[in-house]
């Protein structure tokens, strides 16, 4: 099964990212954009594992999440990555404000996550909410003058308070989620 660890975003975020979305999709690139109700904000990705691996993620998760307080989170910002113009982007995404709780839960997370088997990514921790994949090079100029249009988009604060480990099965559709285990910060089992 392959696993990711992540914030859910609220339901109030849902229509302002289909609202940009769509006013993104008349940009011409050729982007499979993300089902709003899919969005959340990835904490880890795991790939491929078996049901020991997702043990020892849920024991680590249940470890570290009661020892964080729910923290909130504000994102703002459009964006692509990768962001230079001598290269093509493959991902659009809303950003995050800087967030020290996030960052310092993420800390205490991945070296638990190496211990178990799951080590970090090679790429620096960015946190984003990606909005769509870019499939294509056509369109790319008039896609990049949307984001740059619309970079000061700003959906708001909310606070996070559960972590979910979420298993993910690729379809010819795009990616359905399930939720497998739920954690909440700053609560003791």
């Amino acid at each position: 099964m392959r696993l990711f660890l992540a914030f859910d975003i609220p339901l109030s975020f849902r229509l302002p990212l289909e609202e940009v979305i769509g006013q993104l999709k008349r940009s011409g690139g050729v982007v499979r954009w993300v089902d709003p109700a899919s969005i959340h904000l990835t904490l880890a990705f795991f790939g491929e594992s078996d049901e020991a691996g997702r043990e020892r993620i849920e024991k680590v998760m249940e470890e570290v999440f009661p020892k964080h307080a729910p923290m909130e989170l504000t994102f703002q910002g459009l964006g692509t990555f990768p962001g230079s113009p001598g290269s093509a982007p493959r991902v659009v995404w809303v950003g995050l404000s800087r967030s020290l709780p996030l960052e310092k839960l993420y800390r205490d997370l991945s070296p638990r996550f190496a211990s178990v088997g799951f080590p970090p990514e090679e790429r620096a921790f960015s946190p984003h909410l990606t909005i769509g994949r870019v499939k294509a090079p056509d369109g790319v100029s008039g896609l990049r003058k949307a984001v740059e249009e619309r970079k000061n988009f700003s959906l708001g604060t909310f606070q996070a308070t559960e972590g979910i480990l979420f298993k993910s099965t690729l379809t010819p559709r795009g990616a359905c989620y399930e939720a497998l285990a739920t954690v909440k910060l700053g609560v003791k089992p």
